[in-house]
């Protein structure tokens, strides 16, 4: 047995290298042409973006993109080995501006027409067929319609939860907008969301569900977009308690505006939630509105600050009405020493003496507020305190009436602080504008 491998050895090892010799070179020079049928073709649709600007769509584009598109080649066996290997160096075009000029004012039925492209470097490879599995290009319009949100509650849910009131849920929104091919519009019967029990509990009242179109025969339809595809559902679960709103202010307005009401609509809210949450809510406050962005009477809507697990009814928002007005401007020319003034803080054995003769005083509040005041109504302060013998110029402070504001450049007075003299009458000042220490409002000079 042993001499069947070992004889003439040298002989066979060279027999063996020349066949394999031989092989390589039928196949190399040799390459038989032969046809082969290959799957798995890539498309490639072009056009569509001229398509839609035009007002039109293709219709079934999701089903030619992902056909099992096949061609039929020929070629040499070692090319083609290259293609079997992969199919994507075999592109499939379907241009759709060839099908532009046909356009009718609704749709088009067409047969597809692909363009079929080897990428290789080889010119020895020819494409004798195609064999696509979609051979119809369905053009059509693109529509719009405004459909009503329905719903449908499951069996489970029923059966979980009792709902209070009329047990409707609240939709939002509770229309969407469809856009798509017309035909697929126009079998539009519904546009849906489904509650389940799955969703909700008594802490969650409140669930983002899908928008789903069907059709008269309840089949969901899926080549239309809707303006959004999920609606905010709530869902009347747990106790109900009405309570009023309450309104917050941030910051405050411009100079020269006055808010002089306020309306919330509604004024109460009626709440949804579990009884021990409700127990504790008295009111619901309202976000803050910031008063440095009011500049004249407006309606606003403003949302409710709403604890969790407790819901409303209606919109989150309300509606805020700020009535705002502007302050008119008054001047009130005084003279000095007919100012009901307070003087606080002469030092003992002083006396003092208002030297400037008038004042100019700008009070702003609305107009009904300025019309009932007068100069006599204004009231001023003088704070003397730690000052001695000499010659100042002092601020004066005014006190207006309630709602009435001081408005310009502060008001400096030029007073002189006197010494006075024991047992020596105070020397008649030029005009009554004077007083002496431990007197609070006076105008006239005084002996010690």
């Amino acid at each position: 047995m042993n001499k069947l491998f070992t004889d003439n050895l040298p002989w066979k090892i060279t027999s063996l290298v020349l066949a394999f010799i031989l092989w390589l070179f039928v196949i190399n020079t040799q390459n038989p042409i032969q046809p082969q049928e290959i799957a798995g073709v890539n498309v490639v649709i072009t056009g569509l973006d001229e398509l839609e600007s035009s007002g039109y769509k293709l219709k079934n584009e999701d089903e030619i993109r992902n056909q099992n598109f096949k061609v039929v080649v020929t070629g040499p066996r070692l090319e083609i080995d290259k293609l079997v290997k992969n199919p994507k160096l075999i592109t499939a075009t379907l241009n759709i501006a060839d099908y532009m000029g046909n356009l009718t004012e609704s749709s088009l039925s067409d047969n597809a027409n692909y363009a079929v492209k080897i990428n290789l470097d080889s010119y020895t490879i020819s494409v004798t067929d195609k064999k696509p599995q979609v051979t119809k290009v369905l053009i059509d319009k693109i529509d719009q319609k405004l459909q009503k949100v329905t719903y449908e509650m499951s069996k489970d849910l029923t059966d979980t939860y009792t709902l209070i009131g009329d047990g409707v849920p609240v939709i939002t929104p509770d229309k969407v907008t469809i856009t798509g091919p017309k035909s697929d519009i126009d079998r539009v019967s519904e546009a849906k969301v489904l509650i389940e029990a799955k969703d909700f509990s008594e802490e969650k009242l409140v669930a983002q569900l899908p928008i789903k179109l069907y059709d008269a025969e309840g089949v969901e339809i899926t080549s239309l977009s809707l303006s959004t595809d999920t609606a905010e559902v709530k869902l009347p679960i747990g106790s109900e308690k009405e309570v009023t709103i309450k309104v917050n202010y941030t910051g405050t307005l411009k100079e020269g505006l006055v808010l002089i009401n306020t309306i919330v609509s509604p004024e109460k809210v009626k709440l949804i939630g579990k009884s021990e949450l409700l127990a504790g809510i008295k009111e619901i406050e309202l976000e803050p509105i910031d008063l440095s962005k009011v500049e004249k009477t407006d309606l606003i809507q403003v949302a409710m600050k709403l604890p969790d697990g407790v819901m409303t009814l209606i919109d989150n928002k309300v509606n805020v009405s700020l009535e705002v007005m502007e302050e008119e401007s008054l001047e009130y020319p005084i003279q000095t020493n007919e100012m009901d003034l307070t003087v606080i803080g002469l030092g003992e054995n002083l006396t003092y003496e208002i030297l400037t003769l008038n004042i100019q005083v700008v009070l702003s509040a609305l107009p009904n507020k300025l019309l009932g005041y007068t100069k006599e109504d204004i009231k001023f302060s003088l704070d003397l305190t730690g000052y001695g013998t000499g010659e100042y110029q002092l601020p004066l402070t005014i006190i207006p009436p309630a709602d009435v504001r001081v408005v310009g450049e502060p008001i400096n007075i030029d007073v002189r602080i006197k010494q006075l003299e024991t047992g020596e009458a105070t020397p008649t000042p030029s005009h009554d504008n004077s007083g002496t220490a431990g007197e609070g409002n006076s105008n006239s000079t005084t002996e010690e």
